[in-house]
């Protein structure tokens, strides 16, 4: 289920409090989009959920979006999905930000890491 298809990215649930973020081919994302993400976020799931954010796009962020996007109110945990080595390198940038942020290149590894997040935080 599609939540919403924004400017710059579409962003669809994947199962109860785990929301997919892909980002569209060649956006910057900036403040004011995380921004108004993160209010969705918060108005849609309240507590606590946790972000995948699939980088099947190469796309970039400016600096007061990443801080936005690895520290997210009441996001439980954010998962990086990377497609290769160059993709991944870029991905690991996040995690200077915050200490909720990790790199996959497994899909189902990083939903098993962001339901026990979710638990966790419980």
């Amino acid at each position: 289920m599609i939540l919403d298809e924004l400017s710059y990215a579409t962003v669809k649930e994947i199962e109860p409090k785990i929301v997919e973020v892909i980002a569209h081919k060649g956006v910057e994302i900036t403040k004011e989009d995380m921004d108004l993400m993160e209010k969705g976020f918060l108005e849609k799931y309240g507590e606590r959920y946790c972000e995948l954010v699939n980088r099947i796009n190469e796309y970039s962020h400016t600096h007061a979006s990443m801080e936005i996007a690895t520290n997210l109110k009441n996001c439980a945990a954010v998962a990086i999905l990377v497609h290769s080595k160059n993709s991944k390198a870029i991905a690991d940038l996040h995690t200077v930000y915050s200490d909720n942020v990790q790199v996959f290149m497994d899909r189902d590894e990083a939903l098993v890491w962001q339901r026990a997040e979710l638990k966790e935080s419980i």
